[in-house]
């Protein structure tokens, strides 16, 4: 289960979305060339999952071993998200 767990913004160090999003950072670096200051994340909330967003990278997102989940979202397995206070 992942969690909703928000981001907090770079610029104010206030924490953001906490308890409707969860922001995962991927593993790898963004091949974003044009933007090379963002990186790949995984954004969920109670509608959506985008396993290939870019944001960046001084903002801070949760860190958490999610294993194939792009091959899980295409396989329509999606794990549970667990929203409020956290």
């Amino acid at each position: 289960m992942l969690l909703a767990a928000g981001y907090r913004v770079n610029s104010t160090g206030v924490f953001n979305v906490t308890s409707t999003q969860g922001l995962y950072w991927s593993a790898s670096q963004s091949a974003n060339t044009s933007n090379p200051e963002r990186s790949s994340n995984l954004n969920i909330n109670s509608g959506n999952v985008n396993p290939a967003n870019y944001n960046p990278r001084a903002n801070g997102f949760s860190v958490r071993c999610v294993a194939a989940f792009k091959e899980r979202v295409a396989a329509g397995n999606i794990p549970a998200i667990a929203t409020g206070n956290t």
